[in-house]
């Protein structure tokens, strides 16, 4: 089976799922940031699907979040 890749499509899905899970836990970009040590103009950016985030920080997401990791991608069918 051939998977068509939308990078733009999956970036703004990613985008979703992750500000939906912060407002699901009542954080805040900026506490997001806080505890992730990533920029919270980073985070508005993940968030509008405007920037892709490599692997290697979405346990820092996660952690910040309280959440595993497999939960970004759980919602969209991974």
């Amino acid at each position: 089976m051939i998977y068509d890749f939308d990078e733009k499509a999956e970036t703004k899905l990613f985008g979703q799922r992750l500000k939906n899970l912060r407002k699901k836990r009542g954080i805040t970009q900026e506490e997001l940031a806080h505890t992730t040590g990533l920029a919270v103009s980073t985070i508005s950016r993940l968030e509008r699907g405007a920037f892709t985030i490599g692997v290697n920080k979405l346990p820092l997401l996660a952690r910040g979040l309280d959440i595993p990791v497999a939960d970004f991608y759980r919602e969209l069918g991974y």
